[in-house]
């Protein structure tokens, strides 16, 4: 009987334990998890910089162009932020993590909805500020052509 009792108490020290050192390393690895560091300093930090495109920041947007109109759902954005970098963009209720290259290069695909689109890109610099740089992409399901008012159309609606 006294086996028992001492295998038991010996079983559950043993458990107990377990479980503290896996609450321990569960809690340590979400700590270091640079996306989820980045995201919400992001969230705290980020809001209070413009995240207008300004000459001042340094994440640059090449493609596409602020105010483009596009005909496809499916873009990529390219531009230039800080080297080797986490970067977080932002449309409309979707956010994407990406990584820079060694030259500060980034590449992503991004899935647009129809109408306006504000993409807007976060990081930190080398002191470790926020930047952040914004543009406006309309994606229309229709084509530009099919958009376009010629004079003969409004003289044609002016006339029935």
């Amino acid at each position: 009987m006294k086996k028992e009792v001492v295998l038991a108490i010996v079983i559950s020290l043993f458990v107990c334990f377990a479980i503290t050192f896996l609450i321990i390393f569960l809690r340590h690895s979400s700590q270091n998890d640079p996306h989820k560091n980045i995201v919400n300093r992001i969230a705290l930090e980020g809001n209070n910089s413009s995240p207008s495109a300004t000459a001042s920041s340094q994440i640059q947007i090449f493609s596409p162009s602020d105010e483009d109109v596009v005909t496809q759902p499916d873009v990529t954005i390219s531009g230039h932020a800080f080297p080797s970098s986490l970067l977080v963009i932002f449309v409309n209720d979707s956010d994407y993590i990406i990584t820079s290259d060694e030259s500060g290069n980034f590449s992503a695909p991004l899935t647009l909805e129809a109408g306006s689109n504000v993409i807007s890109i976060h990081g930190f610099d080398a002191n470790n500020q926020p930047d952040a740089n914004q543009i406006t992409v309309i994606y229309s399901n229709k084509s530009l052509e099919e958009t376009l008012v010629t004079d003969q159309d409004v003289r044609d609606a002016t006339n029935n």
